[in-house]
């Protein structure tokens, strides 16, 4: 997994490509603690408070070496640039047990969540929890009967898993995935999607795995 572009500076920096999206740390807090931004955007931490922070990657005090802002001292700022794809867990270095804590989604372009017209007889809810360490659970309800597929795709669209491939009559049901391909393995930290096909029409819905 490859980053560049690691650079201490006050402002707004200038990229041939992608948004940049700014974080502000505020006391004891990253604002906001969670964010979503598309592959080849980059994030701009701005230290507010009136004592020095870090932004560093990795997660429970333990960082994972992608990035490390060191010392951000009051009214300066730090700047990164994502270009892979995946979940990114950060922390404070001097006040992570205090809380300060963030997460950065990194989404492949051109990926979104597909809903079909209000008027097809099924619906599916957000999935919960998300992100998620665990066991994903999405509920979805059938107005008429049809034949149901549930799979597990990449961010790339590959099929990893089919949870259902059956027909069913109509109802309220749940579909819970627990983290693992097709072969019983656990899926790596990332982007995935449910994707629910009735009788041919479909919905997807956004799942993030973290470790």
């Amino acid at each position: 997994m490859r980053y560049f572009l690691v650079v201490m500076l006050v402002g707004v920096p200038i990229i041939a490509s992608g948004v940049t999206h700014e974080v502000t740390m505020v006391g004891l807090t990253f604002v906001p603690e969670t964010l979503s931004i598309n592959q080849n955007d980059s994030v701009l931490w701005v230290n507010t408070s009136a004592i020095s922070h870090t932004t560093t990657s990795g997660a429970g005090g333990v960082p994972n070496g992608y990035w490390d802002s060191g010392l951000i001292p009051p009214n300066d700022s730090f700047f990164f640039y994502f270009d892979s794809v995946g979940v990114f867990p950060y922390y404070c270095t001097p006040h992570w047990t205090l809380g300060m804590v963030g997460l950065i989604t990194v989404e492949p372009l051109g990926i979104q969540e597909y809903d079909v017209p209000s008027s097809v007889s099924f619906d599916m809810s957000q999935a919960y929890p998300n992100p998620s360490a665990g066991t994903v659970r999405i509920d979805y309800a059938l107005k008429v009967a049809g034949h149901v597929s549930i799979d597990i795709c990449s961010s790339t669209g590959q099929k990893i898993r089919t949870l259902a491939d059956t027909r069913m009559p109509s109802g309220e049901y749940t579909a819970a995935w627990d983290g693992l391909d097709s072969v019983g393995k656990s899926v790596p930290m990332g982007a995935y999607f449910l994707r629910l096909s009735v009788n041919g029409n479909r919905q997807e819905r956004k799942l993030l795995v973290i470790r």
